[in-house]
């Protein structure tokens, strides 16, 4: 089973992801849910812990997932 298949649904709504992003640490979510998963941290505290595994999130570091054409792309800061 490749990358795709395994991480069709978010683990955060469990619903099949159309728009993703990936961790640093692999995990691999829909992009609204990693986003309010960042409000609530910058919200609550500095540090922003992936959700699955709570390493360290490094916003300038996730990769969009074009499900199209299963490719990742850097995301760069501003």
């Amino acid at each position: 089973m490749d990358q795709v298949q395994k991480q069709q649904n978010c683990p955060v709504c469990m619903e099949k992801m159309v728009k993703s992003v990936k961790t640093e640490c692999n995990h691999e979510f829909c992009v609204k849910c990693l986003f309010k998963w960042v409000f609530l941290c910058v919200d609550e505290r500095e540090k922003i812990d992936c959700p699955l595994c709570r390493q360290t999130v490094w916003m300038n570091n996730l990769k969009w997932i074009k499900p199209e054409e299963n490719k990742e792309i850097r995301v760069e800061s501003s």
